[in-house]
């Protein structure tokens, strides 16, 4: 009787494995397994190892901090609609591990929601089968055997999901057909020859991997295989690491499809945070893309995957375009009463100050405005209020130089009325009683400051000096600045 080949065994093997071959190295024990063993052994760890490499290279590639803190708010929004929207709810989960993959809560969390859900496909279970398979080497030492129990759950269920395919080999339609006679070249053309629209459906890509494991893993175990097989072997793992690559990236591509569809059916507001870790999720599963080889892969598959940032970039202008919306109407409406209160004010002044206190307000709005347009929008309403500001202070400058050359016209012609007779009693009270000394010569334009320089020039010299060292220093105590106008 040949050795049952179960894929769950297998997957935790290979993991379990990979930890001995470290233990090997350090103690110098040896360890021996089967021909059949060891090569599915070896597959599963260098897809493993290679998988768990590229998690590691994108983890380091952000800000440690920021994907944290992006996971518990995903992990918290996912625990709040787990009742309403599963699938949502599990795909913030999944958010939640790709941002921090060594958190064993977010990882049991997104198991236990894929095994407990009733709407999963087979494809669902097999992405969570790669991620928890890939999260083994990023927990703690005693949560090891715990994620591994995690992913043999998920493996008997996917398994379960082909059509009730049995999860063990012996039990499958290509392991009833006798060994002895087989011609395997034949199974193989004929397994070659695939329905072009095969790679679109999941569950159809999964079952043809299972056929081609099950062939190779037959050609394998043959005792009566000639030298012949050997090159038909190595074409039969070439075309099931392909279909394997096929389905894994499907599967992603899956992934990020639904990800995408949250946000085009308008099902999720562009505005919430919901719609920006949904964005996130999907912009952060294009990093295990980049390291696939795809050569093998089907050209719209191809196509579909290349597309993927463009369209990214064009749904995160949308989503910065609705959450920039309601701060933009904000800064339209703070402004519009700003513009329409200065206007009533009977001070410039006041008005003034009201333009810049808004001003300041729309200008700690504005980091929360993302989309280009929407800052472009943002420019034109401070630029409006700034010109209304400037407005303001022109209509204040001009009204104080009118009220400067006001006294200086009652002063001159008090000054004409008495100039034959004007002595240092005379000047003094001139000054004083049309109040010259609240006029701020550095405020004047340089016409009103000749003519008020003219004034003071026929009062001062009838002064003593103690007199004109008194009014100077009336002057500067009590001179008038703008914000009296």
């Amino acid at each position: 009787m040949k050795p049952q080949n179960n894929p769950s065994t297998n997957v935790r093997a290979g993991v379990l494995v990979t930890i001995s071959v470290l233990m090997f190295l350090a103690s110098g024990a040896v360890l021996v397994c089967s021909l059949v063993e060891a090569r599915a052994i070896t597959a599963s760890s260098r897809r493993v190892e290679a998988a768990s490499e590229r998690l590691q290279q994108s983890s380091a590639s952000g800000d440690a901090e920021q994907r944290r803190r992006n996971a518990a708010g995903a992990f918290d929004r996912a625990k709040t609609i787990a009742g309403s929207d599963e699938k949502l709810s599990r795909l913030l989960l999944l958010n939640a591990v790709n941002q921090d993959p060594s958190n064993p809560e977010y990882l049991t969390a997104y198991a236990e929601a894929v095994l407990s859900a009733g709407d999963v496909t087979p494809a669902d279970l097999e992405r969570a089968r790669n991620v928890v398979e890939l999260a083994v080497y990023q927990q703690p030492a005693e949560r090891v055997e715990s994620t591994l129990n995690l992913l043999d759950r998920l493996s008997e269920t996917f398994q379960k999901s082909l059509g009730g395919r049995p999860a063990t080999r012996t039990a499958s339609p290509a392991a009833t057909i006798p060994t002895h006679g087989r011609d395997y070249g034949d199974e193989f053309s004929k397994l070659k020859v695939v329905d072009s629209a095969t790679w679109t459906d999941a569950n159809k890509i999964a079952a043809h991997v299972e056929s081609l494991r099950a062939l190779a893993t037959d050609l394998a175990d043959d005792d009566e295989a000639g030298p012949d097989d050997a090159a038909l072997q190595t074409q039969l793992q070439a075309e099931l690491d392909r279909w394997s690559s096929i389905q894994r990236i499907k599967a992603r591509c899956d992934y990020v499809d639904a990800c995408l569809r949250k946000l085009d059916s308008g099902s999720v507001d562009l505005a919430s945070d919901t719609a920006v870790s949904i964005l996130q999720a999907a912009d952060n599963a294009l990093l295990q893309f980049w390291g696939e080889d795809f050569t093998g892969l089907p050209r719209p598959l191809t196509d579909k995957i290349t597309a993927y940032p463009a369209r990214i970039s064009s749904l995160s202008a949308t989503v910065a375009a609705a959450r920039s919306r309601p701060v933009l109407d904000q800064m339209k409406t703070a402004s519009a009463s700003a513009l329409a209160s200065a206007a009533e004010c009977d001070k410039q002044e006041e008005a003034c100050r009201i333009l810049e206190r808004q001003i300041k307000e729309i200008n700690n709005l504005y980091p929360r405005i993302t989309a280009p347009a929407g800052r472009a929008e943002a420019d034109g309403i401070i630029e409006a209020l700034a010109n209304a500001t400037r407005d303001h202070r022109k209509a204040q400058y001009n009204a104080y130089q009118k009220w400067a050359l006001d006294k200086c016209e009652v002063a001159f012609k008090h000054w004409d009325h008495l100039h034959v007779y004007t002595s240092a009693t005379n000047a003094k009270e001139i000054y004083d009683q049309d109040k010259l000394y609240e006029v701020d010569p550095g405020l004047l334009s340089p016409e009103v400051g000749r003519l008020h320089g003219d004034v003071l020039n026929k009062l001062f010299p009838n002064m003593d000096p103690p007199v004109q060292v008194e009014m100077w220093r009336k002057t500067q105590q009590q001179k008038w600045g703008l914000d009296k106008f």
